[in-house]
């Protein structure tokens, strides 16, 4: 499969989900179920702990609070790691999908099963984007200085040159400074979001490849599939972000249903006003969010992510035709030659 073709790989994808024997709409629907209640549930404990944290005063309860309070920050936590086995799992349907091998919802564990790699190239790949953030941050400072963007910000903090320690007294105990000052570096922001996506975007492309890397061979590490994504996007990673671009509707609609998570903030902003109380409203915007998610991956999802399996099977350097997850066009043809001799 030549990605460059994208209405090819597209089109492939499409193909091969008509034709899979499994059942790849119960796969993706239990996915989808298992992320949004599991985010509901996570989200109404921690709802209830901060409750009962607030309820207990004194130092006789000093235990329970520090109790309580480490689980309402381990169960996030707790989440989001269970989450990326299952969307491992996923992926490795995904796999299955572009195949045509029959999937099936049990396939969604099979990413838990390499959970230690993932979790490894998580971390590693975690790292370098914090090392690149702390770099563009140091580089769009750097060049907010530079720009006549700084002028009300040099303003301010003239009073430091003279007097360093009154102005730093008064920066944090003049709320109204504090604001200005946050204000003049609001610049800085934006330059910050350009400066990272630019020294980023090649890593994040170059490692593109590494979860499937990780899920197709069961003997490779993290370092490994690093490696062998970074060889097999290479010289192809302008192609991926054209195929990316052409899945824009997807990823505009993930942008809108996660904007509708901000409604109990977005709409008083805009001078509406709810009709009950902010833990309600809360509670409707995560839920309808979660709907709006849920739908857009029920019906789609499987085509974006088989597309970029598809991606991944043209790419890897062993790559022969499968079909019922076993190579058969070698063996007929071995055969075939044996019968000829």
């Amino acid at each position: 499969m030549d990605i460059r073709n994208r209405r090819a790989v597209r089109a492939a994808a499409s193909e091969a989900l008509v034709a899979n024997p499994g059942d790849p709409r119960m796969v993706v629907l239990i996915y989808v179920a298992i992320s949004a209640v599991s985010a509901l549930l996570v989200s109404a404990l921690v709802m209830v702990l901060d409750n009962q944290i607030a309820n207990l005063g004194g130092l006789s309860n000093l235990g329970l609070r520090s109790v309580l309070s480490t689980a309402q920050t381990v169960l996030p936590l707790a989440q989001t790691a269970a989450l990326w086995g299952l969307h491992l799992g996923y992926r490795k349907s995904t796999l299955h999908m572009a195949r045509c091998q029959a999937v099936q919802p049990q396939n969604l564990l099979e990413g838990f099963r390499r959970y230690g790699p993932l979790l490894r190239s998580i971390l590693l790949r975690g790292g370098l984007y914090f090392l690149l953030a702390m770099g563009a941050a140091y580089a769009a400072s750097f060049l907010f200085m530079l720009t006549p963007l700084s002028a009300d910000f040099y303003t301010l903090v003239a009073p430091m040159v003279t007097d360093p320690d009154a102005f730093y007294t008064a920066l944090s105990t003049d709320q109204a400074l504090t604001a200005q000052v946050t204000q003049t570096l609001m610049p800085v922001i934006p330059m910050f979001v350009v400066v990272f996506l630019i020294v980023a975007a090649p890593f994040f492309y170059q490692y593109r490849m590494t979860d499937y890397c990780i899920l197709d061979n069961p003997g490779m590490g993290a370092l490994a599939a690093m490696s062998e994504s970074s060889r097999m996007m290479r010289f192809n990673r302008l192609h991926l972000l054209k195929l990316d671009l052409s899945f824009w509707w997807f990823y505009l609609a993930q942008a809108v249903a996660a904007a509708v998570l901000y409604g109990d903030v977005l709409l008083p902003l805009m001078g509406v006003t709810l009709p009950w109380s902010s833990t309600v409203s809360y509670y409707v915007f995560y839920v309808l969010s979660l709907v709006l998610e849920g739908v857009l991956y029920y019906f789609c999802m499987n085509r974006v992510e088989t597309a970029y399996a598809t991606v991944y099977d043209g790419l890897r350097p062993t790559h022969q035709p499968t079909q019922g997850g076993a190579v058969l066009g070698n063996i007929f043809d071995l055969a075939k030659e044996h019968q000829e001799d």
